[in-house]
C-alpha cells in the first residue's frame, strides 16, 4: 500500500473557507454526510482531501475545488472573472499610455446616445472607459448595464450616472461616439474630433494585438536560444 504524503495545504485552504463561509465544522459535516473528525483531521493536516471530497466542500462552501486542493490560487469563479475584469482594465490602461506616450492623440471623453423609455434622446458625455468591449456588445442595452461594464473595475459597485442629466430606468444605449484630440506639442495647441466608437476600438485591440505578437515572437527566441 503506497503511503500518501500529508498535504498540509488541504487544511488551510478549508479552514480559510470554512471561515469566509462562516461555517462550523460540524455544519460542513452535516452537509458533507462525512464526520467532524474527517475535517477536522483535514484541517489539522492529519488528512488528505481526494478529489471527490474536494468536489463536494466546494459546492457546498462556494468555492473552486482546485482551490480547496491546493492546484490554483483562484478561490471561487467570483474571483475569477474580477481577476479577469481586472486583468482588461489594466491592459486597456497599458494601452492608453502607449498612445499617449507615442503619438499626438488624447481620448477625452465617451459620448452617449441614449433613448429612454419615452422615447425621448438624450446625450451623456463620460470619461474614458476603463473598459473597451465591443460596439455591438452595447447597442440597445441597459443604460447602467452599460456603464457598470464600460467604467467599473468589477462588480461590487456602480458606475455614477451623470447627475447633470436625468437618465430614467430602462433607458439603451443607442449610439457611442469618442472625443479626441489631436494635439500639436510644438505649438502647444489641439484640435478636438468626434469619431465612431468603434474606430477607437479598433485602435486599441489592433495595438493589443500587435503587443501579443512581439510578446509571443520574444517568447519563442527565449524558448529556442541557449543563453550564457
Amino acid at each position: 500500500m503506497i503511503k500518501r504524503e500529508l498535504n498540509k495545504e488541504h487544511g488551510k485552504r478549508l479552514k480559510k473557507c470554512l471561515d469566509s463561509a462562516g461555517m462550523t465544522q460540524k455544519e460542513l459535516a452535516e452537509k458533507a454526510h462525512c464526520t467532524p473528525q474527517f475535517i477536522s483531521n483535514v484541517i489539522n493536516g492529519k488528512r488528505n482531501m481526494s478529489l471527490q471530497t474536494a468536489e463536494i466542500f466546494a459546492e457546498i462552501l462556494q468555492v473552486k475545488s482546485d482551490y480547496l486542493l491546493g492546484n490554483s490560487i483562484i478561490k471561487s469563479d467570483e474571483e475569477a472573472l474580477k481577476r479577469a475584469m481586472s486583468s482588461i482594465v489594466i491592459r486597456n490602461n497599458a494601452v492608453l499610455d502607449i498612445i499617449d506616450t507615442t503619438s499626438n492623440i488624447r481620448l477625452r471623453e465617451t459620448i452617449f446616445k441614449i433613448k429612454t423609455p419615452e422615447g425621448k434622446t438624450l446625450i451623456d458625455h463620460t470619461d474614458v472607459p476603463a473598459n473597451f468591449r465591443p460596439y455591438e456588445c452595447m447597442l440597445e442595452n441597459d443604460v447602467t448595464e452599460v456603464y457598470n461594464r464600460m467604467f467599473v473595475d468589477g462588480f461590487a459597485r456602480e458606475y455614477p450616472l451623470d447627475k447633470e442629466i436625468d437618465i430614467p430606468d430602462g433607458s439603451i444605449i443607442t449610439d457611442i461616439k469618442m472625443q479626441i484630440a489631436i494635439v500639436d506639442l510644438e505649438h502647444g495647441t489641439e484640435e478636438i474630433k468626434i469619431v465612431p466608437y468603434g474606430v477607437v476600438f479598433d485602435l486599441i485591440y489592433e495595438i493589443v494585438d500587435y503587443v501579443k505578437y512581439k510578446c509571443d515572437r520574444f517568447e519563442g527566441k527565449i524558448n529556442t536560444r541557449v543563453w550564457e
